[in-house]
């Protein structure tokens, strides 16, 4: 009995590279015959341009052959006169005289003369002719543009969504080793706890390093999920009127935060009463994202100092560390989703890359912006945080 033939690897391959981009093969192919028939429409339309305008000699030439035989054999040549209609746009002349070079003799009896088409219907078949052409070029060069429009559209679609499959999968594999990470740290810490017996003292610590995972696993799923919503439209910010300096005081103020108090320096330069419209829980995520950037990138020498001040009708939070900074030319490069600065690693920080992202977009849906500055690598990092105070809030 035979062994049943195995299908060849490539094969396999092919076929499924085949049905994956099965849309791009018909939407390529379906440019392709467009292509050609546009290219056939104008080979086909010229073409019959020509025909006509060629057609329309032949049929002049065809009346004046007819005229000619007429009055070729007319003996007398003051009965030439007047037998041609005018309608019919033909002249006899002098065979000298001809300035066209349609001309046809009158034979047998009067060689020396000559009918030729009067200068103003060849100036009328020129002119359509040229007209007729212009057009048709003209349409042509619009078929052509919309073609190479459309395979540029094409390009960039196949160019955006491989873009987006790559950034799809790094986002994966920051969020797999993201969420992996405060996993085994929780986990190492729940067998220690499990194996080992600890006073009240020793165990606080641990209880400490413990929450501070849960935080760092709770923040990385409000960032999914806020930036989830943000893409679809279905997050709603309820911005209203508070205290901003309260605020940010309250924020670095609380428990759980990750940094220490000795690490960030809080000043207040305008009223604790100035108010803005803002959406708090959209605030503290903002803060988060900010302070967590701080953290991951200047590690236990972190140096924090934040400012609340209001400048004209603005209230600006200023938040400035003491990191590595970046080029000044990639301000906005950092606000880029999945974006990485040129020379860092994919491994080398911690991160989805979309906490900076979705923090501008929130800022923004209410109201105000966040913009980043630094003056260089080694010079820390500046965010400012700008709202509108709320007597002139734009919202």
């Amino acid at each position: 009995m035979s062994s049943p033939r195995r299908t060849s690897p490539r094969l396999v391959a092919a076929l499924t590279w085949t049905s994956t981009h099965r849309y791009h093969l018909v939407f390529g192919g379906s440019l392709f015959l467009l292509a050609l028939l546009v290219a056939w429409w104008g080979v086909f339309l010229w073409r019959s341009i020509e025909r006509t305008h060629q057609d329309r000699y032949s049929l002049i030439e065809l009346r004046m052959q007819i005229y000619s035989s007429l009055l070729g054999h007319v003996e007398d040549s003051k009965a030439l006169a007047g037998v041609i209609p005018k309608g019919e746009g033909l002249d006899v002349v002098a065979c000298s005289d001809a300035e066209s070079g349609l001309q046809i003799a009158l034979s047998p009896f009067h060689q020396e003369l000559c009918i030729v088409p009067q200068a103003d219907v060849l100036d009328a078949l020129d002119r359509e002719y040229r007209r007729t052409a212009a057009m048709v070029a003209g349409e042509a060069v619009l078929s052509v543009v919309l073609v190479l429009a459309i395979a540029g559209m094409f390009y960039r679609l196949l160019a955006t969504e491989k873009r987006s499959q790559q950034e799809l999968q790094e986002l994966w594999s920051r969020v797999t080793h993201e969420i992996k990470t405060p996993i085994a740290g929780i986990k190492a810490l729940l067998q220690t706890l499990q194996t080992q017996e600890f006073t009240r003292e020793e165990l606080a610590p641990l209880l400490e390093m413990g929450l501070r995972e849960a935080d760092r696993q709770e923040m990385l799923a409000e960032n999914l999920l806020i930036g989830q919503r943000l893409s679809r439209g279905a997050y709603a910010m309820r911005p209203a009127r508070m205290a901003l300096p309260d605020l940010v005081r309250g924020y670095f103020d609380r428990a759980g935060l990750q940094i220490r108090p000795e690490q960030v320096n809080v000043q207040i330069a305008c009223p604790s009463d100035t108010e803005v419209m803002v959406d708090a829980g959209g605030l503290r995520m903002v803060l988060d994202n900010l302070v967590d950037n701080a953290v991951k990138y200047c590690g236990d020498g972190l140096v924090l100092s934040v400012l609340v001040e209001r400048v004209g009708e603005r209230v600006t939070v200023t938040v400035a560390d003491n990191g590595p900074g970046f080029p000044p030319a990639d301000a906005e490069a950092i606000f880029e989703a999945y974006r990485r600065l040129d020379g860092e690693s994919s491994s080398a920080r911690r991160g989805t890359g979309m906490g900076l992202h979705i923090s501008r977009r929130l800022i923004r849906e209410m109201g105000g912006n966040l913009t980043a500055s630094s003056e260089g690598a080694g010079k820390g990092s500046r965010f400012v945080i700008a709202f509108w105070e709320a007597g002139s809030w734009r919202g």
